[in-house]
Protein backbone atom coordinates (compact mmCIF):
# COMPACT_ATOMS: atom_id res chain seq x y z
CA UNK A 1 0.00 0.00 0.00
CA UNK A 2 1.37 3.38 -0.97
CA UNK A 3 1.83 5.89 1.82
CA UNK A 4 0.14 9.25 1.62
CA UNK A 5 1.77 12.35 3.06
CA UNK A 6 -0.67 14.98 4.28
CA UNK A 7 0.45 18.60 4.13
CA UNK A 8 -0.52 20.38 7.32
CA UNK A 9 -0.79 24.15 7.07
CA UNK A 10 1.54 25.82 9.56
CA UNK A 11 -0.36 28.39 11.59
CA UNK A 12 1.86 31.30 12.65
CA UNK A 13 2.15 32.14 16.32
CA UNK A 14 3.16 35.72 16.99
CA UNK A 15 5.32 36.63 19.97
CA UNK A 16 3.36 38.20 22.80
CA UNK A 17 6.41 40.05 24.12
CA UNK A 18 7.26 41.68 20.79
CA UNK A 19 5.62 44.39 18.70
CA UNK A 20 4.46 44.31 15.08
CA UNK A 21 4.30 47.35 12.81
CA UNK A 22 1.53 47.80 10.25
CA UNK A 23 1.96 50.66 7.79
CA UNK A 24 -1.26 51.97 6.30
CA UNK A 25 -3.02 49.30 8.29
CA UNK A 26 -6.17 51.17 9.33
CA UNK A 27 -8.05 50.27 6.15
CA UNK A 28 -9.87 47.08 5.27
CA UNK A 29 -6.86 44.87 4.52
CA UNK A 30 -4.94 46.16 7.52
CA UNK A 31 -7.80 45.50 9.90
CA UNK A 32 -8.24 41.99 8.55
CA UNK A 33 -4.55 41.26 9.12
CA UNK A 34 -4.45 42.88 12.56
CA UNK A 35 -7.43 40.85 13.79
CA UNK A 36 -5.84 37.69 12.40
CA UNK A 37 -2.54 38.47 14.14
CA UNK A 38 -4.24 39.05 17.49
CA UNK A 39 -6.12 35.76 17.10
CA UNK A 40 -2.73 34.10 16.72
CA UNK A 41 -0.94 35.62 19.68
CA UNK A 42 0.08 39.18 18.83
CA UNK A 43 -0.33 41.47 21.84
CA UNK A 44 1.43 44.65 20.71
CA UNK A 45 0.46 46.30 17.43
CA UNK A 46 1.69 49.62 16.07
CA UNK A 47 -0.14 51.39 13.26
CA UNK A 48 1.80 54.04 11.34
CA UNK A 49 -0.57 56.18 9.30
CA UNK A 50 -0.88 59.77 8.16
CA UNK A 51 -4.46 59.74 9.47
CA UNK A 52 -3.73 58.10 12.83
CA UNK A 53 -4.19 61.33 14.78
CA UNK A 54 -7.71 61.91 13.47
CA UNK A 55 -8.92 58.42 12.62
CA UNK A 56 -12.12 58.61 14.66
CA UNK A 57 -13.66 55.79 12.65
CA UNK A 58 -10.89 53.52 13.97
CA UNK A 59 -11.74 54.04 17.65
CA UNK A 60 -14.21 51.17 17.89
CA UNK A 61 -11.85 48.85 16.03
CA UNK A 62 -8.96 49.74 18.35
CA UNK A 63 -11.17 49.10 21.38
CA UNK A 64 -12.08 45.71 19.93
CA UNK A 65 -8.41 44.77 19.63
CA UNK A 66 -7.73 46.03 23.15
CA UNK A 67 -10.62 43.97 24.52
CA UNK A 68 -8.74 40.91 23.26
CA UNK A 69 -5.69 41.82 25.32
CA UNK A 70 -3.76 43.65 22.60
CA UNK A 71 -1.97 46.93 23.23
CA UNK A 72 -2.46 49.26 20.26
CA UNK A 73 -0.32 52.28 19.37
CA UNK A 74 -1.48 54.74 16.70
CA UNK A 75 1.43 56.80 15.39
CA UNK A 76 0.73 59.69 13.02
CA UNK A 77 3.33 60.01 10.30
CA UNK A 78 4.35 59.19 6.77
CA UNK A 79 6.27 56.05 5.87
CA UNK A 80 7.96 58.16 3.18
CA UNK A 81 9.70 60.20 5.88
CA UNK A 82 12.57 58.35 7.54
CA UNK A 83 12.31 60.58 10.62
CA UNK A 84 8.66 59.53 11.09
CA UNK A 85 9.51 55.84 10.79
CA UNK A 86 12.40 56.16 13.25
CA UNK A 87 10.10 57.98 15.67
CA UNK A 88 7.59 55.17 15.36
CA UNK A 89 10.25 52.53 16.04
CA UNK A 90 11.53 54.47 19.05
CA UNK A 91 8.02 54.68 20.54
CA UNK A 92 7.48 50.92 20.44
CA UNK A 93 6.91 49.59 23.95
CA UNK A 94 8.59 46.30 23.03
CA UNK A 95 11.10 45.46 20.26
CA UNK A 96 9.57 45.21 16.79
CA UNK A 97 9.64 41.67 15.39
CA UNK A 98 7.90 42.19 12.06
CA UNK A 99 6.53 44.77 9.66
CA UNK A 100 3.76 44.77 7.07
CA UNK A 101 3.57 47.60 4.54
CA UNK A 102 0.05 47.94 3.08
CA UNK A 103 0.39 51.62 2.23
CA UNK A 104 -0.91 52.61 -1.20
CA UNK A 105 -2.38 55.49 -3.16
CA UNK A 106 -3.87 55.56 -6.65
CA UNK A 107 -3.71 58.25 -9.34
CA UNK A 108 -5.10 56.37 -12.35
CA UNK A 109 -4.66 58.25 -15.61
CA UNK A 110 -3.31 57.46 -19.07
CA UNK A 111 0.46 57.72 -19.35
CA UNK A 112 0.20 60.45 -21.98
CA UNK A 113 -1.71 62.65 -19.53
CA UNK A 114 0.13 61.63 -16.37
CA UNK A 115 1.90 64.49 -14.60
CA UNK A 116 5.07 64.26 -12.55
CA UNK A 117 2.93 64.73 -9.45
CA UNK A 118 0.69 61.81 -10.48
CA UNK A 119 3.76 59.62 -10.85
CA UNK A 120 5.64 60.65 -7.72
CA UNK A 121 2.59 60.57 -5.43
CA UNK A 122 1.96 56.91 -6.25
CA UNK A 123 5.53 55.66 -6.55
CA UNK A 124 6.97 57.45 -3.50
CA UNK A 125 4.66 55.70 -1.03
CA UNK A 126 5.98 52.28 -1.97
CA UNK A 127 9.54 53.08 -3.06
CA UNK A 128 10.65 55.64 -0.48
CA UNK A 129 8.41 54.09 2.14
CA UNK A 130 10.03 50.69 1.74
CA UNK A 131 13.50 52.22 1.97
CA UNK A 132 12.50 54.02 5.17
CA UNK A 133 11.40 50.73 6.74
CA UNK A 134 14.54 48.97 5.52
CA UNK A 135 16.80 51.63 7.06
CA UNK A 136 14.91 52.21 10.31
CA UNK A 137 14.13 48.65 11.40
CA UNK A 138 16.55 46.09 12.87
CA UNK A 139 17.95 43.31 10.70
CA UNK A 140 16.78 40.46 12.95
CA UNK A 141 13.07 40.72 12.13
CA UNK A 142 10.89 37.63 11.91
CA UNK A 143 9.30 39.01 8.76
CA UNK A 144 9.33 42.01 6.42
CA UNK A 145 6.22 41.79 4.24
CA UNK A 146 5.31 44.09 1.36
CA UNK A 147 1.85 44.13 -0.18
CA UNK A 148 2.22 44.53 -3.93
CA UNK A 149 -0.22 44.02 -6.79
CA UNK A 150 -0.48 41.84 -9.86
CA UNK A 151 -0.70 45.12 -11.78
CA UNK A 152 3.08 45.10 -11.59
CA UNK A 153 3.05 41.83 -13.54
CA UNK A 154 0.22 42.15 -16.04
CA UNK A 155 -0.45 45.89 -16.04
CA UNK A 156 -3.70 47.81 -15.95
CA UNK A 157 -4.91 50.81 -17.94
CA UNK A 158 -4.03 54.10 -16.27
CA UNK A 159 -1.75 52.47 -13.70
CA UNK A 160 1.74 52.82 -15.16
CA UNK A 161 2.76 54.59 -11.95
CA UNK A 162 1.19 51.95 -9.71
CA UNK A 163 2.63 49.10 -11.80
CA UNK A 164 6.12 50.58 -11.58
CA UNK A 165 5.84 50.97 -7.81
CA UNK A 166 4.74 47.37 -7.35
CA UNK A 167 7.42 46.01 -9.69
CA UNK A 168 9.92 47.80 -7.46
CA UNK A 169 8.60 45.96 -4.40
CA UNK A 170 9.13 42.61 -6.12
CA UNK A 171 12.73 43.56 -6.87
CA UNK A 172 13.36 44.97 -3.39
CA UNK A 173 12.56 41.62 -1.80
CA UNK A 174 15.36 40.08 -3.88
CA UNK A 175 17.65 42.89 -2.73
CA UNK A 176 17.04 42.05 0.92
CA UNK A 177 17.46 38.34 0.26
CA UNK A 178 20.88 39.09 -1.27
CA UNK A 179 21.96 40.42 2.13
CA UNK A 180 20.41 37.55 4.05
CA UNK A 181 17.52 39.65 5.36
CA UNK A 182 13.93 38.43 5.71
CA UNK A 183 11.50 39.71 3.09
CA UNK A 184 8.33 38.56 1.37
CA UNK A 185 6.02 40.17 -1.14
CA UNK A 186 2.39 39.37 -1.90
CA UNK A 187 1.23 40.36 -5.39
CA UNK A 188 -2.47 40.71 -4.72
CA UNK A 189 -5.12 40.40 -7.36
CA UNK A 190 -8.66 41.74 -7.09
CA UNK A 191 -10.02 41.61 -3.52
CA UNK A 192 -13.81 41.35 -3.51
CA UNK A 193 -14.79 41.54 0.15
CA UNK A 194 -12.18 43.76 1.79
CA UNK A 195 -9.93 46.60 0.69
CA UNK A 196 -10.12 49.35 -1.94
CA UNK A 197 -12.04 47.48 -4.66
CA UNK A 198 -14.67 46.20 -2.23
CA UNK A 199 -15.47 49.83 -1.31
CA UNK A 200 -15.95 50.75 -4.97
CA UNK A 201 -18.80 48.64 -6.43
CA UNK A 202 -18.38 50.02 -9.95
CA UNK A 203 -14.71 49.05 -10.02
CA UNK A 204 -15.49 45.59 -8.66
CA UNK A 205 -18.21 45.14 -11.26
CA UNK A 206 -15.79 46.03 -14.04
CA UNK A 207 -13.34 43.39 -12.88
CA UNK A 208 -16.09 40.79 -12.56
CA UNK A 209 -17.41 41.57 -16.05
CA UNK A 210 -13.90 41.21 -17.46
CA UNK A 211 -13.69 37.69 -16.07
CA UNK A 212 -11.07 38.49 -13.43
CA UNK A 213 -10.74 36.00 -10.58
CA UNK A 214 -11.88 37.72 -7.40
CA UNK A 215 -10.06 36.89 -4.17
CA UNK A 216 -11.58 36.91 -0.69
CA UNK A 217 -10.23 37.67 2.77
CA UNK A 218 -9.53 34.02 3.62
CA UNK A 219 -7.35 33.67 0.52
CA UNK A 220 -5.43 36.79 1.48
CA UNK A 221 -4.83 35.50 5.01
CA UNK A 222 -3.61 32.19 3.59
CA UNK A 223 -1.06 34.16 1.59
CA UNK A 224 -0.09 35.98 4.78
CA UNK A 225 0.43 32.64 6.50
CA UNK A 226 2.91 31.65 3.79
CA UNK A 227 4.63 35.05 3.84
CA UNK A 228 5.14 35.07 7.61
Amino acid sequence: MASVTMRVKSIPVFQQERSYLLVGGLGGLGRAVASWMVEHGARNLIFLSRTASHAADSDSYVRDLESQGCQVQLVAGSVCELVDVKKCVAQATTPIAGVLNISMVLRDISLTNMTNSDWVTVVKRKVQGTWSLHNALPSDLDFFILISSCSGICGQWGQANYAAANTYLDAFVQYRHHYGLPASVIDLGVMGDVGFVSRNPNVLRQFQNSGAFVLNEDMFLEAMTLAV
